[in-house]
């Protein structure tokens, strides 16, 4: 019976000048040509190498499968590493990889030699088929001459500029060997911007996200198609990611309790909302909204119950009971704003040893929730209990409060606290599966604490 070990061996220094020389006759020749290529530019090389050991009967034979790591730069000092396989040298060698600056998070990069910038535009074949559509109409006879010259291929559309500004022409057409080289695939439509001088790394990520904006709205307005950059490969993360399941699962039965068709809703569109973290957020924050008038009620309900089942208190005393008056104007006044209704919900719907060992069952979820300036202008969580920074249920919903508000505030004016906003393709907006994954757990719980039982 056959078989098959593999192991990965680090061959960037062997310590052995012969056994380098033999390391480097196995090497395949199409990734010693990338390597030489980027050497010439300048560009760090490794070689990596996965030896594969298949035994047959009392023969051995090895097997070497070479990578190629190669970095390239990113804006500053930050630089991508890509290992290149003998399958994608084709790929990397038809590209002009060493002239590229890989832009921001997107799947995008500006082209130095040609001062080109070229991104990866969504959806694919929804874009395909308005070109083909285009393509069709320019090809009749009474079809405007701009659109003529715009639509000269199927696969292809021509934006002409009409100023002497930075951008001398773009285009959508299929992505170049360049950017589908860094992306792993030439599959899909990009975005490319011509411009009439060289511009830094980020004046270039500047312009591509405001030109665009313009352009992608305008190509909405005219052809009914939304248009979006599309995120990186190396930068996606899941913000859906699902949790590892319970080690001791229970066979579903019939629901014993009855939850809000109206909550539970919110809650399934925010499970479904796959790959959009903003309105995943929401549509959990909005399950924890829907229950503000009863938990905020039930709350103002069960403080001026403790104080009238308070022994000292005298009905017939006018001074107690203006002070009592008083206690309930000021319980009003405070549920008029949103987070004090927050406040009040979480108060009612969580145990703070439930929320402490929630906290607490993922290392990577307490690290990012309790780090300071994890995101901007949201407070961490302070998990020492004597701390000064106030009940741990108090701290949730501050920070589930001022998340919601910088995403919701799309006010030029950064809203009423002025915080800046969260954009949908934002590094920020890729940060958030851990807080989506707390205020997820907040709305089960609100549901759970509202459910009554069914008779099913």
């Amino acid at each position: 019976m056959d078989e098959e070990e593999g192991i990965e061996e680090d061959l960037l220094e062997t310590g052995d000048p012969e056994a380098a020389k033999n390391y480097s006759a196995e090497k395949p020749a199409d990734l010693v040509q990338l390597a030489e290529r980027a050497a010439n530019a300048s560009i760090p090389v490794e070689w990596r190498s996965y030896v594969t050991m298949r035994s047959n009967g009392d023969v051995t034979e090895r097997a070497t499968q070479w990578y190629l790591h190669i970095s390239l730069p990113g804006g500053g000092k930050d630089r991508k590493t890509f290992s290149i396989s003998r399958s994608r040298a084709g790929d990397w060698a038809s590209s002009n990889f060493e002239s590229l600056v890989l832009l921001k998070n997107f799947a995008a990069a500006l082209d130095r030699s040609t001062n080109v910038i070229e991104a990866m535009v969504q959806p694919r074949y929804a874009l395909k088929s308005t070109l083909q559509m285009l393509h069709r109409k320019a090809r009749h006879d009474d079809a405007p001459d701009e659109l003529k010259s715009a639509s000269l291929a199927e696969d292809a559309l021509a934006i002409t500029s009409t100023s002497n500004g930075i951008v001398a022409s773009a285009e959508i057409s299929p992505a170049s060997a360049g950017l589908g080289a860094t992306e792993g695939t030439r599959l899909g439509y990009s975005l490319k911007v011509r411009l009439n001088s060289a511009l830094s790394y980020d004046a270039s990520v500047k312009l591509l996200e405001e030109f665009s904006a313009a352009l992608f709205f305008e190509m909405d307005l005219l052809y009914d198609l939304p248009l979006s950059l599309s995120e990186s490969r190396r930068q996606r993360i899941r913000s859906d990611a699902r949790e590892r399941p319970s080690e001791t699962l229970k066979a579903p039965t019939v629901p014993r309790n009855f939850y809000s068709v109206e909550a539970a809703s919110l809650y399934a569109y925010g499970r479904s909302a796959s790959g959009m973290p903003l309105l995943q957020y929401l549509a959990f924050y909005q399950v924890l909204e829907f229950y503000f008038p009863t938990y905020a009620r039930s709350e103002t309900v069960r403080r001026f119950q403790r104080r009238l089942r308070d022994p000292a208190f005298d009905p017939n005393n006018g001074n107690q009971v203006a002070t009592l008056v008083t206690f309930l104007n000021a319980e009003a006044r405070a549920l008029q704003y949103e987070e004090e209704q927050l406040k009040a919900t979480v108060d009612s719907c969580i145990d703070s040893n439930d929320l402490r060992s929630f906290l607490e069952q993922s290392d990577d979820r307490r690290e990012f929730l309790t780090k300071k300036n994890a995101l901007k202008g949201v407070g961490h969580l302070v998990l020492d209990e004597k701390s000064n920074a106030g009940s741990l249920t108090s701290q949730v919903a501050s920070r589930v409060y001022q998340i919601r508000c910088r995403i919701v505030h799309a006010k030029e004016d950064g809203g009423p606290k002025r915080g800046e906003l969260l954009l949908p393709n934002s590094a920020e907006a890729k940060m958030l599966q851990h807080d989506i994954s707390h205020v997820r757990w907040i709305a089960q719980r609100a549901l759970i604490q509202a459910a009554i039982r069914s008779n099913w």
